[in-house]
C-alpha cells in the first residue's frame, strides 16, 4: 500500500492511501477548537450515555447522601464524554468495482473508540460534486455524493461533514475520485 501527502507543507493532515483494490482519501482532525465550534464534535450519540451516567450517580448520591461522589464524578464524566466524542478522522474509500464508503472515526488521536461507516454502491452513486454553502458571512465548500435509490428518490451525502477541509484538498479528492471511478466503469 502506498501512502502519499499531496500537500505536505500546507495541508499535512490530508493523505492518500492507494492499494490494488481501493483508494482511501483521509483527513485527520487537527483542529483545537472548543466543543461547540466546527471541530468534529457530535452531541446526540453520547447524550444517552451521559444521561445514564448522571442518573446512576444521582441514584448513588440519593441513597448514600454523599455529595462528594457527585462533585468528583460529574466533571470526570463530562471530560470523558467530551474527549470520546471527538472526530479523529474522516475518509472516503473508493472501491472501483463496488462503490464508495464514507468513514468517520471517533475517539482519541491515538485510539479510535468508534467508527461509523456508510457504503454507497456504485449502482446508486450518481455523482460526486463540490458544492458551496453559506455559513454566516462565509462560503464553505464541501464534497458531496449524490445518491439515487431504487425508488428514484435522490439524496445528498456530505463527505467530510465534520472536518470540512479547505477547497484545494477538496479539489484534489474530487479529481482523484472521478479518475478512479471513470476507470472502473
Amino acid at each position: 500500500m502506498q501512502r502519499r501527502h499531496p500537500f505536505p507543507d500546507t495541508y499535512p493532515e490530508f493523505s492518500i492511501y492507494k492499494s490494488k483494490g481501493f483508494h482511501e482519501y483521509r483527513i485527520e482532525n487537527t483542529r483545537k477548537h472548543g466543543p461547540f465550534e466546527n471541530s468534529g464534535y457530535r452531541w446526540w450519540p453520547w447524550r444517552g450515555t451521559l444521561e445514564m451516567g448522571l442518573l446512576s450517580i444521582l441514584g448513588r448520591v440519593a441513597v448514600n447522601a454523599n455529595w462528594s461522589y457527585f462533585a468528583i464524578a460529574i466533571p470526570t464524566i463530562l471530560f470523558l464524554w467530551y474527549k470520546c466524542s471527538q472526530v479523529v478522522s474522516e475518509s472516503i474509500i473508493v472501491i472501483p468495482p463496488h462503490g464508495v464508503q464514507l468513514e468517520t472515526r471517533f475517539g482519541f488521536q491515538t485510539l479510535t473508540l468508534n467508527v461509523t461507516r456508510r457504503f454507497i454502491p456504485l449502482s446508486t452513486l450518481r455523482d460526486v460534486v463540490i458544492n458551496e454553502g453559506l455559513y454566516g458571512w462565509n462560503v464553505r465548500y464541501y464534497l458531496a455524493a449524490i445518491v439515487q435509490d431504487r425508488s428514484g428518490a435522490t439524496s445528498v451525502a456530505v463527505i467530510f461533514e465534520n472536518i470540512l477541509p479547505q477547497f484545494p484538498v477538496l479539489l484534489e479528492i474530487y479529481k482523484s475520485v472521478h479518475g478512479v471511478l471513470s476507470n472502473a466503469s
